[in-house]
C-alpha cells in the first residue's frame, strides 16, 4: 500500500473467514473475496433522511457497498417498503422473507443465481434482477407465491424457451413488455 492509503485503510484479521476493515474511522466486516457485511452502522449511515432511526425505515439504499450477503435487515428494518441493493456482490436472495411490507426489491448488477427466498414478501410488486446470473430458470416459479408481483425484470428469461410464464401468473409486465392472457397461453406451449 502507498503511504496515503495506509493512513485511510487499516485491516485487522479476526479469523480466516473475515477481517475488520477500518476506513476513515468506520469499521466494516470484510468477508472472504473482499465482500462486506451489512452492519448496523452502515444502515444508520444510509438512513440519514430518517435521523438515523432504522426501526421505522421504509426505504433503504445499500447500492454499491460491495455487500456479499443480505442479513439483519428483516430484524432491524421490518417495515421496509423499498430496498435498493443494486451493484453489490450478492449471490443469493436470503433473509428478506419476513419483510411483509416490501414492495420493491432492486438486486440489479449482483451475482444472484436462483430466485428464491421471497415467498414471505406478501406486498412485493416489483422485482429487478437485471444483469445477474440467474441460471436456474425453474427457480423463477417460486414467485407464484407473490400474488402482488406485477413487474419482473430478469433479462436471462427473455430468450429462455424453457421458461413458462404461466408459473408467474400475476405478473403483468415482464422485461418492459405487457403480459397478455394470449401471451401466457402461447408460452405454455413452449
Amino acid at each position: 500500500m502507498s503511504e496515503g492509503l495506509s493512513e485511510i485503510w487499516r485491516i485487522s484479521p479476526l479469523t480466516s473467514v473475515h477481517a475488520t476493515l477500518v476506513c476513515c474511522g468506520h469499521p466494516r466486516t470484510v468477508w472472504k473475496h473482499g465482500c462486506f457485511a451489512v452492519s448496523e452502522m452502515l444502515v444508520r449511515r444510509r438512513s440519514e433522511h430518517n435521523d438515523g432511526e432504522i426501526g421505522s425505515l421504509e426505504e433503504l439504499s445499500l447500492a454499491q457497498e460491495r455487500l456479499g450477503k443480505i442479513e439483519h435487515l428483516q430484524n432491524w428494518c421490518s417495515g421496509l417498503r423499498i430496498l435498493l441493493l443494486q451493484d453489490n456482490l450478492i449471490p443469493a436472495i436470503e433473509n428478506v422473507g419476513r419483510l411483509k411490507r416490501l414492495e420493491y426489491l432492486n438486486l440489479a448488477l449482483n451475482c444472484v443465481e436462483r430466485v428464491d427466498g421471497l415467498q414471505g414478501c406478501e406486498s412485493l410488486c416489483k422485482l429487478d434482477l437485471t444483469l445477474n446470473f440467474v441460471g436456474e430458470l425453474s427457480s423463477v416459479a417460486t414467485l407464484r407465491h407473490n400474488l402482488a408481483l406485477r413487474c419482473l425484470s430478469v433479462p436471462s428469461l427473455h430468450t429462455a424457451s424453457q421458461f413458462r410464464i404461466v408459473d408467474v401468473i400475476t405478473t403483468t409486465i415482464l422485461e418492459g413488455y405487457v403480459v397478455t392472457p394470449t401471451w401466457k397461453a402461447v408460452t405454455l406451449i413452449y
